[in-house]
């Protein structure tokens, strides 16, 4: 019997529209590789689901999210994982 394999990890993926952050990018490096700290979380929004992220045997499923900073408008692919919603 066929099945269809979706979101095989069981990661809990924000909805599509979710506003949040990535806490992980409040660390930054600057000049001479020092760690700098950003005060204020630049927020994203969540806009796409990749088709998929990895090939077969290594991954089966969807755990990255594509996020747009609010700000600029650029996109960012990270997991699902790294998104805290506000």
């Amino acid at each position: 019997m066929l099945s269809t394999r979706t979101n095989y990890h069981h990661s809990k993926l924000p909805k599509l529209g979710s506003i949040g952050t990535l806490p992980a990018l409040r660390y930054t490096t600057g000049r001479g590789n020092k760690i700098q700290y950003r005060p204020v979380p630049e927020r994203f929004m969540v806009v796409a689901y990749p088709l998929c992220d990895n090939d077969w045997p290594y991954s089966i499923g969807i755990h990255t999210i594509i996020v747009q900073s609010l700000a600029d408008h650029r996109q960012i692919r990270v997991s699902g994982h790294y998104f805290e919603e506000d």
